[in-house]
């Protein structure tokens, strides 16, 4: 009978320890982030279906996405019942917020960003997209001027895309394949 107990005890306190550990984990994901940021993820309906994530580090940039000036936040999120991975961007100025994958269709092709291996800032003034027809293959590419900052997702050793704000919302261009 004691080894029972025994057992059962130790299984419900490594159950315990994996719960708090989870816990402390993500309380020191939300203590990473700038106060602002993270008291406008918690107002948002976003707060609700979606988690913070670290699934790639660093887990957000401050940047001014969108040139107003202000910064802008990029987290990375996940959608809690489907465990779909994305971006959140959090305009600074006026605390507009857009979904990027997590469950979302993104700019008609993405809705999850879990085969993101390396995101970094793209500061560029100019950037390349590929031109693809409508048969898969690369016809060439097209220069066209980046007036924001954006954002850079890299598959390594597979494709890479630049996230980057139009004046009315984010887009996609694929830059390699």
């Amino acid at each position: 009978m004691n080894k029972i107990v025994f057992i059962s005890l130790f299984g419900m306190l490594s159950l315990f320890s994996t719960k708090a550990q989870e816990s402390y984990a993500y309380w020191t994901l939300e203590q990473s982030l700038p106060d602002w940021a993270f008291e406008v993820f918690q107002k948002q309906a976003v707060s609700k279906s979606h988690l913070l994530s670290n699934y790639v580090n660093p887990f957000y940039f401050e940047a001014d996405f969108n040139g107003d000036n202000s910064l802008d936040i990029a987290l990375l999120i996940e959608e809690k019942s489907s465990q779909l991975k994305g971006i959140l961007i959090i305009h600074g100025e006026t605390n507009q917020y857009f979904v990027l994958g997590a469950g979302k269709i993104f700019d008609n092709r993405i809705d999850d960003f879990s085969w993101m291996d390396v995101w970094k800032l793209y500061r560029h003034k100019k950037a390349y997209e590929l031109i693809i027809s409508d048969a898969g293959e690369i016809e060439g590419d097209r220069e066209f001027v980046l007036p924001y900052t954006g954002i850079e997702i890299i598959a390594l050793e597979a494709s890479s895309g630049l996230i980057y704000w139009d004046g009315k919302q984010y887009l996609w261009a694929q830059m390699s394949d």
